[in-house]
């Protein structure tokens, strides 16, 4: 795919946040690469719960400062955006995604906002659903995705 398709594809200035290019988008997104395949890197860990005198605490999900890294940079950069992201997930599109991880190695980078909102937006009433997220590989594969998308763009002209 040439960079224009995928800019036109992308192209909702409206709901991105700041004035960012395709190709700093997907350098954000693709910066955590490294971090997300580090041998030993920990996206995040449920705190159990505890009591501490009469007051219990409940468990939680705390993640790691690379994982809040990650969700603002792509809050940031506009990967976040502005739709009915609950009825995506449901549909066909979204499911795909879901449960075919390996679809991802395809995605637009506008697929790839809407899966990204999806997971950042559900984890604000599922804790734990970023977490999962990358348990299960797709935020890696996420990242590996816009990495391959900068590669298809090749080097910036000047």
């Amino acid at each position: 795919m040439m960079l224009t398709e995928l800019a036109l594809d992308f192209a909702e200035p409206a709901l991105q946040n700041g004035n960012w290019t395709l190709r700093e988008q997907l350098e954000a997104l693709a910066s955590f690469l490294p971090t997300f395949t580090a041998p030993g890197f920990s996206f995040g860990h449920t705190v159990e719960s505890r009591k501490t005198g009469d007051v219990w605490s409940i468990p939680y999900y705390a993640t790691a400062p690379e994982a809040d890294d990650f969700v603002q940079v792509a809050n940031d950069y506009g990967w976040v955006r502005s739709f009915d992201w609950g009825e995506w997930a449901h549909s066909n599109e979204g499911k795909l995604f879901r449960t075919n991880l390996g679809a991802l190695d395809h995605a637009s980078p506008n697929q790839i906002a809407k899966v990204l909102t999806a997971v950042i937006r559900s984890d604000r009433f599922s804790e734990g659903a970023l977490g999962n997220a990358f348990a299960s590989g797709m935020l890696t594969r996420i990242v590996r995705r816009a990495k391959a998308l900068l590669d298809d763009i090749g080097p910036t002209t000047a």
